[in-house]
């Protein structure tokens, strides 16, 4: 079975609410294990609302604890009933960096524990322990060797189960990604599930809203580009950062691989004028769901939000202003409809003069 299988195959069972007691994710998969982790958060808490209170993470690695984190102290805090609950939820990061016990009797000792909690485990706790990559020769010892009924590993994955997982990834978001989409995405962006997904948002705040929620190879081309250094989201945070050699160096590149200095202009007006309303005086009243819609943020889309409101702060009212003006000027010039002419590059690299110097 594969990685991202299993990994739909829990994510539907968790939101369906059915919960195991103990559950030990591992693997250089990341991003999947703390979706997973999360999701077995949000249905606990779909259970017990007041399993908030409850909820514990415990890093093996932690410097501030004021000793070592043991297997026994694992168990331990397990096995404690829950206060103001029914439930409580206890992960254990890094659980393959835990400190073995002093002696080896005692460090058989908690593998015993750990044997007669695993056959009989309380009714009011949710275990979930993770960890990185960890050999197949050390998967054959103790503790691993007891947790393999509740073991789930995710490794990297192979193209076909990263585009497998991009497909459904989009799914979750409402989109649909076209054959042609899927092929251009996992080119470009690789099998890491972290930047898959990273890209696909991208790409549905790029898109907006349209009457079909399908993204194309052409979007994919637009907001991924040819490298992940020369796409529009990268374009935007020099913008941001006001680095005008830079900026200008990837709409030339951009252009270069094919990106209409159109639809970069339009970008590029939609994210400032964005940030143009949350400067202005009644956006500072409204709640940040108020203002996520107010500008335009839908969905998935909203992730961002904290990020506009950043960029809001780099760019005094008149700079936005004036780049505003810049860009509808550019339009124009663009499309013929002004008596400034010249080079499509060239008219570009005046623009991103007059929005950095704004």
């Amino acid at each position: 079975m594969s990685k991202t299988t299993i990994f739909s195959e829990l994510e539907n069972k968790l939101k369906r609410g059915k919960l195991d007691p103990v559950y030990f994710f591992y693997g250089r998969e990341e991003f999947l294990i703390e979706k997973l982790v999360s999701q077995v958060k949000d249905a606990l808490l779909k259970k017990d609302k007041d399993a908030e209170l409850n909820f514990s993470v415990l890093f093996a690695k932690d410097p501030n604890r004021p000793k070592p984190l043991t297997l026994s102290d694992i168990i331990s805090l397990a096995a404690t009933m829950p206060m103001f609950s029914e439930l409580r939820l206890v992960v254990v990061k890094d659980f393959d960096e835990i400190k073995k016990e002093s002696t080896k009797e005692k460090q058989k000792l908690a593998f015993i524990e750990l044997e007669q909690y695993l056959k009989n485990p309380p009714p009011t706790t949710i275990l979930v322990l993770t960890a990185g990559e960890i050999e197949k020769k050390e998967l054959e010892k103790e503790p691993y060797s007891l947790l393999k009924d509740v073991t789930y590993a995710f490794a990297p994955l192979k193209e076909t189960e990263a585009a497998q997982f991009a497909v459904e990834q989009s799914n979750r978001y409402g989109w649909k990604l076209t054959d042609e989409a899927v092929q251009k995405l996992i080119l470009f962006v690789g099998t890491s599930t972290r930047e898959i997904d990273a890209e696909i948002r991208k790409i549905i705040l790029y898109i907006g809203n349209k009457d079909e929620q399908i993204i194309t190879d052409a979007e994919v081309m637009q907001v991924v580009g040819v490298s992940k250094e020369y796409n529009i989201f990268e374009l935007q945070r020099a913008v941001v950062a006001k680095d005008l050699r830079q900026s200008s160096g990837m709409i030339l590149m951009m252009m270069e691989k094919d990106t209409e200095p159109l639809a970069i202009v339009g970008y590029l007006t939609s994210f400032f004028l964005k940030i143009w309303k949350l400067k202005q005086p009644e956006f500072q009243k409204m709640t940040s769901a108020e203002a996520t819609r107010e500008i335009g943020l839908f969905g998935n889309q909203a992730y961002f939000f904290n990020d506009y409101k950043s960029y809001a702060d780099r760019f005094s009212s008149e700079e936005i202003e004036n780049a505003i003006l810049a860009l509808g000027e550019t339009d124009l010039a663009l499309k013929g409809f002004s008596n400034i002419s010249g080079d499509e590059r060239l008219l570009m690299l005046s623009l991103m003069k007059k929005i950095i110097a704004a």
